[in-house]
């Protein structure tokens, strides 16, 4: 009708052992009239869904911002402590439970920054978080910097995307504006 076009319907997935039963799937068709023929290519959802997902963190690893120092995490929701799922500055993380005495570090109670992060998306969707960390260069010094994150809850797949400034840094752009 269209000469061209998408459509969604259900198709067996090959399997390891055989046919899987009927899977959503999305093609694109063509109609070449000069043959008589419709050609088209065609891809499982969840194996679409996936690639967009890799392209989503591949995506968010490499940007940067505020002269390249500043970038976005991901991790996910698990509780009672969730993991990692993307840090381009610490790539080891990627998949870790994130347990580690250095991520306690929120408030006086010292509670873990990705738990809070966790929290603060469950409740409202995003927020802030204050916490204390040590400053590139700095890693030495006995006092961790003060640091402000801001998360945000993509709801699917089920992240949270993080991003962290030093606050004497705010206060140093504030001042010079």
């Amino acid at each position: 009708e269209k000469g061209e076009g998408y459509i969604d319907y259900l198709w067996p997935r090959p399997g390891p052992d055989g046919l899987l039963p009927e899977t959503p799937k999305w093609s694109y068709v063509r109609y070449f009239p000069a043959w008589e023929w419709v050609i088209g290519t065609g891809i499982y959802t969840d194996d679409a869904r996936a690639d967009a997902i890799e392209k989503s963190k591949d995506d968010l690893r490499s940007m940067r911002y505020d002269g390249g120092t500043g970038y976005f995490w991901i991790n996910d929701m698990g509780q009672p402590i969730p993991r990692m799922v993307m840090h381009p500055a610490y790539p080891e993380l990627e998949g870790a439970l994130l347990d580690n005495p250095e991520f306690m570090c929120v408030g006086a109670g010292k509670a873990n920054l990705f738990v809070e992060a966790v929290d603060v998306c469950r409740a409202n969707g995003g927020g802030y978080i204050e916490y204390l960390w040590p400053k590139p260069g700095q890693e030495d010094s006995e006092e961790p910097e003060k640091k402000l994150a801001y998360v945000r809850l993509v709801e699917s797949p089920g992240w949270v995307r993080g991003t962290g400034a030093y606050l004497e840094d705010v206060d140093r752009i504030i001042t010079e504006q």
